[in-house]
Parts: C-alpha cells; structure tokens; sequence
C-alpha cells in the first residue's frame, strides 16, 4: 500500500536536528527518531510500503495516512535540509537607543547609556 504525509506535516533537518518535522500552526519544529523520519520519507504516496508496527503508528499519530489516487506532496511538505544550526526565532535591537525598560520586552538590563 502507498502512503502519503499528512497536509500539514514537512520534514526539516539542520546541522543540530538532523530528523524533524513542522506541524502546520506550529512555529516550533519537533524531532523525530531517525527510522520515524526515513520511514516518513519514503511515505510521498509514489512507493508502496510493508506493513509494519512502526507504519501503524505513524499513522495512528497522524504522521501519514494510505494515498488516495494521484495525491502528491505539496512544495511546503516537501523535505528541506538546511546546512545552518536551527534557530526558531531570531530578536533584532535595530534602533540602538533603547532602555531596556519596557513592560512587554525580554532584556534585562539597567539604563545605562548603549
């Protein structure tokens, strides 16, 4: 039987993470273990796979489900292997005048001058 990525799942790797997935929604991407990553892979509704336990569940978690005709990955799902570290977010200070002193910020830091 084929099987095909759910919609909302991609796979990712970096330097650090080398087995990951994005679930769409979510700004984080999470790991996997290397045989969950390659079996899902291979799961781009074009080869069929045996049926094993760790298919099953996969499945069961929503990883992957049975192709449905000529169903194919789209561009965002499709697996992307970065060459950098991982980073989920990245703070720019641009205007180098700040005091460090708003409610809403993460730094903490007198108000010396910058």
């Amino acid at each position: 039987m084929r099987y095909i990525l759910d919609s909302r799942i991609a796979l990712r790797s970096w330097q650090q993470v080398p087995y990951a997935y994005y679930r769409k929604g979510s700004p984080y991407a999470k790991g996997l273990k290397k045989e969950e990553f390659e079996l899902l892979r291979s799961c781009d509704g074009k080869r069929e796979q045996e049926a094993d336990d760790l298919l099953e569940t996969m499945a069961a978690r929503g990883f992957i489900h049975p192709c449905r005709g000529e169903e194919n990955l789209t561009d965002w799902q499709k697996y992307r292997h970065c060459e950098n570290r991982y980073f989920p977010k990245v703070n720019w200070m641009i205007t180098g005048k700040c005091n460090y002193n708003c409610l809403h910020c993460f730094n903490a830091a007198d108000n010396a001058h910058p």
